[in-house]
């Protein structure tokens, strides 16, 4: 019975989590003045990374259930969850700590939005929040009345429903204003990406609703622009593949 015992409290002592990093990750922060933030739906858990006084990599999280999209503002960021979108903020003034930490985000804002499967978000230059709307396929925003105000769909949907008809998932700015999304496939029936989720996904302009490529394989991603390209993050069975691709100027 005392072996019994003793592997319960060795089992209980163990951390729930472990995080590793390359070893100069550290100082890759600390030389880019950065931490970094990042959501998992699966756990239900959003993550923020920095690095302590010491040099050892500062892990704090919390639960949202089904929290995935993800945008940092100039003193905090929105976090979408499954039925709320939250704007957290920064509490400390420049130069004030809290538990050896510089930042202190606070829940300020909750808009309660129903079941929209958020899977990205970003603010645009004007201010204005926008959202990815997966489950209706359109492109959103908050309403003072209704569940969200549509702002785009794509033009191969023939309306906007709650079916999750191409799998919208991700969105990229340009010049301050939404200008690139992803689906899975330019379907038009109830979930009609799942049968094309290897070989359907491609990039779309905003607005023309024009294609921009052809990508393929294309699930759950992210777009992030950088200068005149933009990257796509595409997790596949635990692998990342990147595609870079060239973004057209419209004149």
């Amino acid at each position: 019975m005392s072996n019994t015992t003793s592997n319960q409290i060795t089992a209980n002592e163990e951390p729930w989590l472990e995080v590793t990093s390359s070893r100069n990750f550290s100082n890759w922060l600390a030389l880019e003045k950065i931490s970094l933030a990042f959501s998992t739906y699966q756990a239900g858990k959003v993550f923020l990374l920095g690095r302590k006084q010491d040099g050892q990599i500062s892990v704090f999280e919390r639960t949202l259930q089904r929290c995935m999209g993800l945008c940092s503002t100039a003193n905090g960021f929105w976090l979408s969850s499954t039925y709320q979108v939250w704007r957290f903020e920064n509490a400390l003034l420049p130069g004030q700590m809290h538990n050896d930490h510089d930042k202190l985000y606070i829940p300020r804002v909750g808009y309660t939005t129903g079941d929209l499967d958020v899977h990205d978000i970003v603010v645009e230059d004007s201010g204005r929040v926008v959202f990815v709307n997966t489950m209706f396929g359109c492109l959103a925003t908050f309403s003072n009345q209704h569940s969200f105000t549509p702002l785009w769909k794509p033009s191969f949907l023939s309306k906007i429903t709650p079916e999750d008809r191409c799998h919208l998932n991700g969105l990229a700015l340009e010049n301050g204003k939404c200008k690139y999304v992803t689906v899975v496939s330019k379907s038009d029936v109830v979930d009609g990406w799942r049968n094309r989720r290897h070989d359907g996904g491609c990039v779309l302009e905003v607005p023309s609703g024009e294609t921009i490529e052809e990508i393929g394989v294309l699930p759950d991603i992210k777009v992030e622009q950088q200068k005149d390209n933009f990257k796509i993050n595409d997790p596949i069975n635990d692998n990342q593949l990147i595609y870079a691709l060239k973004l057209l100027k419209v004149s």
